[in-house]
């Protein structure tokens, strides 16, 4: 309802039969849409200060967005690669340029070293909501020029960051998603001595495969978690009974395996293999399938162990999960 009150200020019609159209928005209609949707719908959750708190963290006041569509014609016969290529396909193409440009960024800027013996990866490795927060970063990133179509098939786009925006930005996160004492937001300014003022990474795309003039492979199914690495944090407390302090440390440090172990466990039991049957229900009737998930999540990897006041000890580890589906596929296959 908000978003349908935007006003069109451009639109063009560009070659091959792509049209774009450029709409704005200002906060204060999105305010005054929003304060209507919750007249209408009342939510005990949100409260109409908070939706006028929008005008004090939002610096931006005017949102404007440009969307692209494409007429379904008939590929042309003319020479050029691209002039074969339909419009949708070409959509698609620079689409899978930009995911890959995205990619790149990410394992780029995860590299970027903090100190001699820490990088933005292990910061971003604290939470899952510190991790969505600089993804969201990275999807504001700025595509430079326009995309090149190669001739031999093959669709280039530059992503680019600048780092006071990267510096910025996780100093921004770590003050207000992260609630540990191990990184403060004025660590991220050493980030300038091994990042260049500039950061570029170039995506590539080409069109699907039955745009082609050979018929597409079936490809086999593959769950979107199958791609995932797990990370969780294990937390052990020492045992009371225990007078010698090096036992105690051993004790409390298995505890906080066990602990990371468990999670873990409840993590891969939800997830879904086909429509709403979990990896819990192929477990629960294969004993097989026991067998092998509990040795997969013995695998895990330890990244990081911290010792915290107390006697207490907090364990960081992470599995991948792409194991996991060639064990699940094999079984049920």
């Amino acid at each position: 309802m908000v978003v349908r009150g935007a006003e069109e200020i451009g639109k063009s019609i560009k070659p091959h039969g792509v049209c774009t159209v450029t709409m704005v928005i200002t906060l204060d209609h999105v305010v005054k849409g929003l304060h209507k949707i919750l007249d209408e719908s009342p939510s005990t959750k949100l409260s109409k200060r908070e939706i006028d708190n929008l005008h004090k963290y939002t610096r931006q006041r005017i949102f404007v967005a440009t969307g692209t569509g494409f007429i379904r014609t008939r590929s042309s016969r003319m020479g050029n690669y691209w002039d074969r290529v339909p419009p949708g396909a070409r959509l698609m193409a620079k689409r899978s340029a930009e995911i890959d440009a995205y990619r790149k960024m990410g394992e780029r800027l995860k590299g970027v070293r903090i100190s001699s013996n820490t990088i933005v990866k292990d910061f971003i490795a604290e939470s899952d909501e510190i991790r969505s927060a600089f993804n969201s970063f990275i999807r504001g990133g700025q595509f430079i020029g326009k995309p090149r179509y190669k001739a031999e098939g093959v669709v280039e786009v530059t992503l680019r960051i600048r780092q006071d925006r990267l510096i910025q930005t996780l100093s921004r996160i770590c003050e207000s998603k992260y609630y540990g004492m191990e990184w403060q937001p004025g660590q991220f300014r050493k980030c300038s001595n091994s990042t260049p003022q500039v950061i570029q990474v170039v995506g590539t795309g080409v069109p699907p495969r039955r745009n082609s003039r050979f018929p597409a492979k079936k490809m086999a199914y593959v769950p979107d978690w199958a791609t995932r690495t797990l990370q969780v944090t294990g937390i052990g407390s020492p045992p009371a009974y225990f007078s010698d302090a090096q036992e105690a440390a051993i004790v409390t440090i298995r505890a906080a395996e066990h602990d990371a172990y468990r999670q873990l466990t409840i993590q891969i039991m939800r997830l879904k293999v086909r429509g709403s049957v979990t990896i819990r229900d192929y477990a629960a009737k294969n004993r097989k399938i026991q067998g092998k998930l509990r040795k997969f999540i013995e695998g895990a990897r330890k990244r990081r162990k911290r010792f915290l006041s107390g006697g207490r000890v907090e364990l960081k580890m992470e599995l991948s999960l792409d194991p996991l589906w060639q064990i699940i596929s094999r079984v049920i296959n």
